[in-house]
């Protein structure tokens, strides 16, 4: 309790200074380092000798799962009140995994009928959430690629299986396509759009392919500079007419 109850109060310096200076990753790191060790502290306990000791173990895990549920509401709070705060998407990228396992925890604590369907709805409102909190900031600052970013990491991450990932994928691909029609000069959007469209399962193989290449062409006239690389992933996915 005592180690839990230090890296809170450290955490909470960290995250003071990171309040005034947004985009401080040396310091996300630190915070990240020190929230990664509050979840590994029940795990690293050895042999119980007493009832004393497991009841301290049980009161350490609560009180790091409290102080890990802290810090997401306040990375949350931080990404709100600035959209460009890579630091805070990058520490919610590692807080997410393991607030996914304290909600499953809860859910497989409550003992009900249907595990695995209720794993999935867990899986499903948290991913949803994050998607919510994408598409506000996209929508706000669609040019900043740090969102783009964490979009990337949610669709890319093996916390979250297929089947939630499929139906998703599709609901932030029309929101990317709403975005695009208010302008089509977003180049994330457009790369965002692409990778999508290669991680989505469509039966219209040649319609799905278009679409793929309408991307990369339009990314060769927004971004002249990787005009190369926009024509090597052509390439590499078999879209080159």
């Amino acid at each position: 309790r005592f180690i839990v109850a230090m890296m809170g109060r450290s955490l909470d310096g960290s995250w003071e200074w990171s309040k005034l200076n947004n985009n401080n990753n040396s310091n996300d790191n630190n915070v990240v380092m020190m929230g990664a060790q509050l979840t590994t502290t029940k795990n690293d306990t050895t042999t119980i000798i007493s009832q004393q000791q497991q009841q301290d173990d049980i009161a350490s895990a609560a009180a790091a799962a409290a102080l890990i549920q802290q810090e997401w509401n306040f990375s949350k709070e931080c990404v709100e009140r600035n959209f460009s705060n890579y630091s805070a998407f990058h520490y919610r990228s590692k807080l997410l995994p393991l607030v996914l396992q304290m909600q499953l925890q809860q859910q497989n604590d409550d003992d009900t009928a249907d595990a695995n369907a209720n794993a999935d709805t867990v899986v499903e409102e948290l991913l949803r959430h994050e998607l919510e909190l994408i598409q506000n900031a996209i929508f706000t600052e669609p040019d900043d690629q740090t969102a783009w970013w964490y979009q990337h990491y949610l669709f890319h991450s093996s916390t979250f299986s297929d089947t939630v990932l499929q139906e998703l994928m599709q609901e932030q691909y029309d929101a990317i396509q709403e975005l695009l029609q208010e302008d089509d000069k977003i180049k994330w959007a457009h790369l965002a759009k692409f990778e999508l469209l290669q991680a989505m399962k469509n039966d219209n193989v040649d319609r799905h392919q278009e679409e793929q290449d309408a991307c990369l062409t339009k990314l060769q006239e927004l971004d002249p500079d990787r005009a190369q690389r926009y024509l090597y992933m052509k390439e590499q996915t078999r879209i080159l007419p």
